[in-house]
């Protein structure tokens, strides 16, 4: 499966999914229409980014070089770190 970004003047999009939507049966296996500054972004060199930086924490994770932690011990990390930020921030 290939994927294709296009941009369509809003004026002609009705029309355009009209037409995918006539492909899709044997042509078109999935479409996502996103939102304007959506699409921005995904070609930006900010979700580049943070695209590379997903990649490379799953690719930690995958490799067994990241440790994981048990949900008890996440429990009990969250927990400190919740009542640290309460503490710190009571009186604001």
């Amino acid at each position: 499966m290939q994927t294709v970004t296009l941009r369509i003047r809003e004026e002609r999009l009705e029309q355009f999914l009209k037409i995918i939507d006539a492909l899709k049966e044997d042509m078109v296996e999935e479409y996502l229409l996103l939102p304007k500054d959506e699409a921005e972004y995904l070609t930006s060199a900010q979700f580049q980014k943070d695209r590379e930086q997903l990649h490379a924490r799953l690719e930690e994770i995958s490799s067994g070089k990241a440790t994981l932690l048990t949900e008890d011990v996440y429990r009990e990390k969250m927990n400190g770190f919740i009542s640290d930020l309460k503490q710190r921030y009571a009186d604001s």
